[in-house]
């Protein structure tokens, strides 16, 4: 029973947090067509992660950015590099460099 009252916790927390980044991003923004970083994270981000995102100024997506993986467990930043998705997140980077 603890571990759901600490996902409930850990859940209130992170909508906390993206409530708190967008209030202070303090304008609608809609996301740029050419954002590489939302487009690589797209496919794992939540439903309210992604209309977050696109409301936030060029500083709330780079905080954003930074408490992404910050707000995420251990365990699912391993499970993310070790499947799939981790493994189209690195490919979709490698052609952002090209």
């Amino acid at each position: 029973m603890k571990s759901g009252k600490d996902l409930r916790s850990f859940l209130n927390f992170r909508a906390a947090l993206v409530s708190a980044l967008a209030l202070a991003a303090g304008g609608v923004i809609t996301t740029p067509a050419k954002d590489a970083w939302f487009t690589q994270h797209n496919i794992i981000m939540q439903d309210f992660e992604r209309a977050a995102y696109r409301t936030l100024s060029a500083d709330g997506k780079q905080a954003f950015q930074e408490l992404f993986w910050a707000v995420r467990t251990q365990d699912a930043r391993a499970t993310c590099r070790a499947t799939d998705v981790g493994k189209y997140i690195q490919d979709l980077a490698g052609l952002e460099r090209k």
